[in-house]
């Protein structure tokens, strides 16, 4: 098992994160007991939050005049489009 500490992105320490990496088959095992010792897992929306109120920026989201950035602004809205738009009756879509 590998360990990592990475510095928190302010002084009270909001944004303290660890790497961890496991052999495979251990993975639920550990996960487990991160969560019942107290830490807190997030997912990506979240951790674009939580980099956006610490002022970094996160590639490829924050750099649109690259492919990459590119790609990922027609993947949201492509899915956008199919999950959200599409999905509504006509009578109860936004009227764009």
């Amino acid at each position: 098992m590998f360990v990592c500490k990475n510095a928190s992105l302010l002084n009270n320490g909001l944004g303290q994160s660890y790497c961890i990496m496991v052999p495979e088959g251990y993975g639920l095992g550990i996960w487990r007991r991160i969560i019942y010792s107290g830490c807190k897992a997030i997912a990506e929306r979240e951790h674009l939050k939580l980099m956006m109120e610490c002022g970094r920026r996160v590639f490829p989201y924050d750099f649109p005049n690259t492919v990459a950035g590119q790609k990922q602004s027609l993947d949201q809205a492509v899915s956008y489009l199919e999950n959200d738009y599409c999905l509504k009756p006509s009578s109860k879509r936004v009227n764009f």
